[in-house]
């Protein structure tokens, strides 16, 4: 079986829309959330000193509200180390679903003969190997114009590729993806910033030893998004044994 895939702008402007909704909703709706921790504090100690009201020592009463609002804060900075992290997961596992669309669809266009009816095989790529088999196995590419990037160089950029094991990392805990980030040297590990962040580390809420960054969010968008922007006709290759099964 023969397959070719082709990107151009529409293809762009298919995908792209939800990756920069996905993150302006994370970054400018949800994470500001967590950004009054000076006010949650106040908050808290302001309950605390109400619940503690009844405290015959006034100084005993400020002193437990003040540990209160302290504690309240610390929690609320934890909390959004997870959930910054969950959010990155997230982008991940929604660019790894338009990835497996798109291949399926261009596989499903240009990919099946008469002899193989589509409905028959919904789904060839079903896993992350499976597309990197497919973009991998391209042996040429023929641009339309652009940068000079292919869908192989997007597809491994270093960008992508950190993403990609954050998302691992923070879906399965320490082991394969926390070696990757480290081996790579990805800045997500980088011992100046994750030893300055006490949200991280093994005793954490979190429990990983990962500091993600507004920027970082930003970095992996611009990751997806320079994949949608690839433009070209992947020329055609065939699709590789055992892709359709049995």
């Amino acid at each position: 079986m023969l397959v070719n895939l082709y990107i151009d702008k529409h293809t762009e402007a298919f995908y792209g829309p939800a990756v920069r909704n996905y993150t302006d909703l994370l970054l400018t709706r949800f994470m500001p959330i967590f950004d009054d921790v000076e006010g949650e504090q106040q908050r808290a100690m302001d309950a605390a000193l109400e619940k503690n009201k009844w405290y015959e020592d006034e100084a005993s009463a400020i002193e437990d509200a003040y540990d209160e609002g302290i504690s309240s804060a610390i929690m609320l900075m934890e909390m959004r180390t997870v959930f910054i992290a969950t959010g990155v997961a997230g982008l991940f596992h929604l660019f790894e679903k338009q990835l497996y669309r798109f291949l399926n669809q261009e596989i499903g266009r240009y990919g099946f003969t008469h002899r193989v009816k589509k409905q028959d095989v919904p789904f060839v790529v079903t896993k992350w190997e499976d597309a990197d088999t497919v973009i991998k196995s391209f042996p040429h590419t023929l641009r339309l114009g652009g940068d000079g990037v292919t869908l192989k160089d997007a597809f491994t950029s270093s960008d992508l590729t950190e993403l990609r094991e954050v998302a691992n990392a923070v879906k399965h805990g320490p082991g394969r993806a926390m070696d990757a980030l480290y081996s790579m040297s990805a800045v997500v590990v980088d011992p100046t910033r994750v030893n300055g962040d006490f949200t991280t580390g093994q005793f954490s809420s979190f429990g990983l030893a990962i500091a993600i960054q507004q920027a970082d969010v930003i970095r992996y968008r611009d990751a997806i998004m320079a994949f949608w922007g690839v433009r070209g006709n992947f020329g055609k290759m065939p699709l590789p044994e055992g892709m359709l099964g049995d």
